[in-house]
């Protein structure tokens, strides 16, 4: 399947947000040749992602201008799905594979109303932090990861590979003596 879309630049007519966002979001079918509406908004900050049925990507919240949660698609059941969880937009910032969708978030946006959580237990609501939202038992899980977001992630069948840097992270996780390293890690979601 692949996305079609069409983008305009404008105010939000929900939320009143200025920024750019997404009148029209379609997809084409190439199985059936039809082109489908999804009624779904996305901000131009990244590209939606497909991996079987399903296509995920970063919407505007209808309450709280400028912050974008998580949505996604499903192309069999023709289902739209806004998790209210919030996430950072943006490319590399959210995959798909095998009913998770894996994305980051930003600590300082995420919890209720947007008010901030402290996701990985350090005491402060600043770090971006790998989560994933399981499609099958509806709900999020927190991994409490760091994440470097400039790096991204990408989403197998049970890992998620991530980036993250020793010196936001303030430890020596590769083992050299120093805390200055961008280290690859992963998440094992299959236990």
């Amino acid at each position: 399947k692949m996305i079609e879309e069409d983008f305009f630049n404008h105010d939000d007519p929900i939320t009143g947000a200025v920024g750019a966002y997404q009148d029209k979001f379609l997809y084409f079918d190439k199985t059936t040749g039809q082109i489908y509406n999804t009624k779904g908004r996305t901000m131009l900050m990244g590209s939606p992602i497909v991996s079987g049925n399903v296509i995920a990507f970063s919407s505007p919240s209808p309450l709280y201008n400028y912050y974008t949660q998580l949505a996604y698609y499903e192309t069999n059941t023709k289902r739209l799905v806004h998790t209210d969880l919030s996430m950072s937009g943006g490319e590399g910032r959210i995959d798909v594979h095998g009913g998770k969708i894996a994305f980051i978030s930003y600590e300082g946006v995420s919890g209720a109303n947007f008010s901030g959580t402290d996701l990985n237990n350090d005491g402060d609501t600043k770090d971006f932090i790998l989560r994933y939202h399981d499609i099958n038992l509806s709900a999020a899980v927190n991994t409490g990861a760091e994440i470097k977001i400039s790096a991204g992630l990408s989403a197998s069948d049970y890992l998620i590979a991530f980036v993250t840097s020793e010196l936001s992270l303030g430890g020596d996780l590769n083992g050299d003596g120093d805390t200055v390293d961008d280290v690859l890690r992963y998440y094992d979601f299959s236990n």
